[in-house]
């Protein structure tokens, strides 16, 4: 197709997967713009110049004018469709607004391995939790479900068991609920290993809106449904039973079903995704469980967030939590954690607090050193902002002593300064010091105040939103 100066703008449907080749003559001028609720400029064009848009994985709006000369352009044969998670995220050619993290709460799950634990017989695990938005209004959203969960013992496990799930999201006030779809259709077999993203919900949501993801899970009696930590938020529920019908497309709380009762936890997406109507900061949570928060904080019971850096980050950015208890820095190097790292993708920025349970493991400063560096390199090769956290005190039930490796000029001491000293190397691209706060200023290596740890290692709640104060300082101004 032909369009010259003078002539009315066009405009096109390019259907997924299709790409569109535009060329300019010598004299040639426009613009190719993003069309919906919002216009946005996709590229302008100068003279002589010839590109390709897409292939995008959802039909665009394309307006094409022509402001001197005159222009081309030609739709292709649709392409094979994306598989790599680059190509999923993609949506324009020069960044302008793309798929990301969304909204609050996605987690990885973790090593508590369901009802089967506590009765074999259930069956079913439903869940209904509440999500919230980011700082941009938002459309076109999915969700990315697991088929693997973290141990504490290794980065992840494959699950043991194909799961049927469905999920559904459902409007802040209960008036609706929407199910989600995987190629059409609502019932996935969460095959073990695997990762799913769901096809787009085109629901719009305004910014720091909150809405509801309702799932659940079915197995055959016995068998495995990895669970995220339970819930707080009035309204959030999470029955087991062994009912033969899901509460999935209802609306409103989930009830307790007559062959059950409330579960140990929810069977949710790993992360929410969307498009902006404007690209912002969304963080990856990547670490052990003082990233994860699932010793000694609870869950707030307003936002659900839960352990010092969650807390930090809410309300600011929408985050997903890739943090798992006892974990090393070692057990996500290399092919270890290959699986999880695939979710990084979905953020603009990580935060990693590894390596306290290396160093309390027996790990050298080489290897810490070493390990964090194959962490940090993985996430930038992913296009990613990368923050340290500085490590923390470690000391006895008391905060009287640093357990060992901790103490003045130990290894934790060191491993902190030389962290300190990768900042800018084309890696890291800054700390998170919350031991301004939590450290002792008297008995350095000593908690601030023995009041905030029952165990010398985690954090209570009144230890959490202390720490979190300084780490928010410094979220508030990242950037994407």
């Amino acid at each position: 197709m032909n369009l010259n100066s003078g002539d009315q703008g066009k405009t096109i449907i390019l259907e997924k997967f299709r790409t569109l080749d535009i060329a300019a003559n010598a004299n040639g001028r426009g613009l190719v713009w993003f069309t919906g609720s919002q216009d946005v400029i996709a590229q302008a064009i100068a003279p002589n110049q010839s590109f390709t848009m897409g292939p995008y994985i959802d039909d665009v709006y394309l307006r094409i004018e022509c402001s001197e000369g005159s222009l081309t352009f030609d739709k292709n044969a649709p392409s094979q469709k994306p598989k790599k998670l680059s190509d999923i995220l993609k949506t324009d050619l020069n960044g302008k607004t793309y798929q990301q993290n969304v909204a609050t709460r996605g987690s990885i799950s973790g090593n508590t391995a369901s009802a089967a634990l506590t009765d074999g017989t259930k069956t079913r695990l439903e869940s209904r939790m509440k999500i919230f938005f980011g700082p941009q209004s938002c459309r076109d959203i999915r969700i990315v479900v697991t088929g693997f969960h973290a141990t504490g013992s290794a980065a992840e496990v494959v699950n043991p068991n194909p799961i049927t799930a469905d999920f559904a999201l459902e409007l802040a006030d209960a008036s609706a609920s929407v199910p989600f779809l995987f190629d059409g259709e609502q019932l996935l077999t969460v095959q073990p290993g695997g990762l799913y993203i769901s096809d787009p919900l085109s629901l719009d949501f305004d910014a720091f809106a909150t809405a509801w993801i309702r799932s659940g899970a079915l197995v055959t009696s016995g068998q495995f449904i990895p669970i995220s930590s339970m819930f707080a938020i009035s309204g959030e529920s999470m029955p087991y039973s062994t009912e033969a019908t899901s509460q999935v497309n209802a609306t409103g709380a989930m009830v307790n079903r007559t062959t059950g009762s409330t579960g140990p936890g929810g069977f949710i997406p790993a992360a929410i995704l969307g498009t902006p109507i404007v690209n912002h900061v969304s963080v990856a949570l990547y670490g052990d469980s003082l990233m994860a928060g699932t010793i000694g904080d609870g869950s707030d019971a307003t936002t659900g967030a839960r352990g010092a850096y969650a807390r930090a980050v809410q309300g600011l950015f929408p985050w997903s939590n890739m943090a798992r208890a006892s974990e090393t820095a070692a057990f996500n190097v290399g092919v270890n954690g290959f699986r999880r790292r695939q979710l990084i993708d979905f953020h603009s920025h990580v935060l990693i607090n590894f390596d306290t349970n290396g160093i309390a493991g027996g790990a050298t400063l080489a290897q810490c050193k070493a390990s964090l560096t194959s962490i940090w390199t993985s996430a930038k090769r992913r296009g990613k902002k990368v923050y340290q956290s500085l490590i923390w005190p470690r000391t006895n039930a008391g905060n009287t002593a640093p357990v060992t490796g901790f103490a003045v000029g130990g290894i934790r001491d060191q491993l902190n300064a030389w962290i300190k000293t990768q900042v800018g190397n084309g890696i890291l691209d800054g700390i998170i010091d919350a031991n301004v706060v939590v450290e002792s200023k008297t008995t350095p290596g000593l908690w601030a105040n023995s009041a905030w740890t029952a165990d010398g290692t985690h954090l209570n709640n009144a230890g959490c939103l202390a720490a979190a104060v300084p780490i928010r300082a410094a979220v508030s101004e990242w950037t994407i």
